[in-house]
């Protein structure tokens, strides 16, 4: 029907002005519409169960769930290329309630069953050959605290974990953040990580964490690396013995 433009005069040829394959895209939708599966399914449950925490493009913000963090995107190239389908599957069915996430799968107490988050899945998934968002690479981060305490000893409350809290928790900001390494308190700056404790205290140089903010590639934190006078207090905290202060 859509090649021959139908039964009525009024309907175009489309197989004159459509190729092959935008046809079969043409039908794939209108049958997944039809049955409520597929991309235009998983379109509208993310418009009912994930807008408002993730944004309409999966562009994140403020989690209304836990006061002052800050929910990263989940339709960048980087988010959707380092999670295969099944982490994006148990994260909707498992939720992640360290986020605030609540599980969404049946199984977990939510309220979609499998074949509606295998529609969401696809709607997620659809972002990564042309992602809504874009990380800003060229954005200048926050200064770093350049006020040392009397004494010219530095702060881990005034001027290292203000660092971490605006670069580094929006991954990190919970004992199941990324590479299990923890940023949101003292504890977890010293002690976590799947790989073993970042921190070396009274070694800056040999400090894991330190290494990735001074690598050329593959850096933290990926959306831009700190300044050198935010890597520099930092070494001086981690050679000063990074203390609890």
């Amino acid at each position: 029907m859509i090649e021959s433009g139908g039964a009525h005069i009024d309907m175009p040829v489309w197989g004159d002005i459509l190729t092959s394959d935008q046809i079969t895209a043409l039908v794939n939708y209108t049958l997944e519409s039809g049955s409520g599966t597929g991309i235009s399914a998983g379109a509208k449950l993310f418009a009912d169960n994930c807008v408002a925490c993730h944004g309409k493009y999966g562009e994140g913000g403020p989690n209304p769930a836990i006061q002052g963090d800050i929910i990263a995107p989940i339709s960048s190239s980087e988010y959707l290329k380092t999670r295969d389908d099944t982490t994006l599957r148990n994260i909707i069915a498992q939720g992640q309630p360290d986020f605030g996430m609540s599980p969404f799968g049946e199984s977990y107490g939510g309220s979609l069953n499998d074949d509606q988050i295998e529609a969401l899945l696809a709607f997620i998934r659809n972002w990564e050959s042309n992602p809504p968002v874009i990380p800003d690479k060229t954005a200048t981060p926050p200064p770093a605290p350049t006020t040392a305490p009397v004494g010219g000893e530095v702060s881990f409350v005034d001027q290292i974990q203000p660092i971490f809290q605006a670069r580094c928790n929006v991954c990190h900001g919970s004992s199941s953040g990324q590479a299990g390494y923890d940023t949101s308190t003292y504890q977890g700056v010293t002690t976590s990580g799947d790989s073993g404790p970042q921190i070396v205290a009274g070694n800056g140089t040999n400090s894991p964490l330190v290494k990735l903010l001074q690598a050329t590639s593959g850096y933290m934190p990926p959306s831009g690396k700190l300044s050198d006078s935010e890597i520099q207090i930092i070494i001086d905290w981690i050679n000063a013995g990074a203390k609890d202060n």
